[in-house]
């Protein structure tokens, strides 16, 4: 038996055929544009709550494509929102400039995790031999517009790991594009599993008394998980370096006056575990919980508006 043709046969087969191609791709384009604005929606509700928080989480191309299909590959970013009496809002370059733009405005505090390299040209320097390819040039220029914005609303921000790191550079600060080799192995900062895996280690910082790190951990010394290759070489304008470890690199910044507070290591991952940790994600939404219920987040300007997205 000879199955119906798809770019054959008959015309009025060849037609038919074509225009069920067509309507199946219209309904699955105008099912996630609906989704999408019944989400955001379901977020706006929420952030008009004044004892309900929202988040904005930012996830790259390959990370929003994955979380469509069921795959939260950012889960432990996730579940720290959610178990802090918030929601998260998710903010991808997959979305148009439009929905991306909308989420920016009705969140109520902005999250930027760890993930890959930052391309060098975001602090004027040429690539290092041992810079981790490939960098997503497209996806770091998308987080850099969201914080400026972010930043416009004045909302408050929390960078972890290369959160941290974009946050940085996006004040004019510079990055060691490899520790090992630009800043020594005094203290181990990462270990590989051997196939290009990160794995689990520990070291001390210090922080320094009456920064907020101190305030949320009520400590001047904290074991800390440890997983990157890079930090802060130059910390950026406005920034004040308030956690490091032996060998001087920066494990905590922080900028009171912009709501800014970023850590260099990754309190999601060992909340469960100690729940000193989740301390940092309790005075984070309890700061987006104070500023939409005192005057609010300020509206972006226009001339931001016209810079980010």
């Amino acid at each position: 038996m000879v199955g119906p043709p798809v770019f054959g046969g008959t015309g009025r087969a060849r037609t038919t055929t074509l225009n069920r191609m067509k309507g199946t791709r219209r309904f699955r384009i105008v099912f996630f544009a609906v989704l999408w604005g019944m989400l955001l929606s379901c977020a706006t509700g929420l952030s008009q709550d004044r004892s309900h928080a929202s988040v904005g989480l930012f996830y790259n191309a390959d990370e929003y494509d994955r979380l469509m299909h069921g795959d939260d590959v950012l889960m432990s970013y996730t579940r720290a929102i959610e178990e802090n009496r918030a929601t998260r809002v998710v903010l991808s370059p997959r979305q148009t400039q439009e929905q991306t733009a909308k989420a920016l405005d009705s969140i109520d505090a902005l999250l930027i995790p760890g993930g890959a390299d930052i391309d060098p040209k975001f602090y004027k320097e040429e690539r290092h031999p041992r810079l981790e390819e490939p960098v997503d040039a497209g996806f770091d220029g998308y987080e850099l517009a969201g914080i400026r914005r972010a930043e416009a609303r004045g909302i408050p921000i929390l960078g972890i790991c290369r959160g941290l790191q974009l946050l940085n550079v996006g004040a004019g600060g510079t990055l060691y594009q490899d520790l090992p080799s630009e800043l020594g192995t005094k203290v181990t900062h990462r270990i590989s599993d051997g196939q290009g895996r990160a794995v689990r280690c520990v070291h001390l910082i210090t922080i320094s008394p009456g920064s907020i790190l101190n305030e949320v951990f009520k400590t001047d010394r904290l074991e800390v998980n440890s997983y990157h290759h890079q930090g802060v070489l130059r910390e950026g304008e406005g920034f004040e370096v308030t956690a490091r470890t032996e060998d001087g690199l920066a494990e905590g910044i922080e900028n009171r006056r912009s709501h800014i507070l970023a850590v260099q290591f990754h309190p999601e991952k060992d909340r469960k575990a100690n729940p000193l940790f989740n301390t940092i994600f309790t005075y984070f939404i309890g700061q987006a919980l104070a500023t939409k219920s005192g005057a609010g987040a300020a509206a972006v300007p226009a001339a931001e508006r016209s810079r980010a997205y």
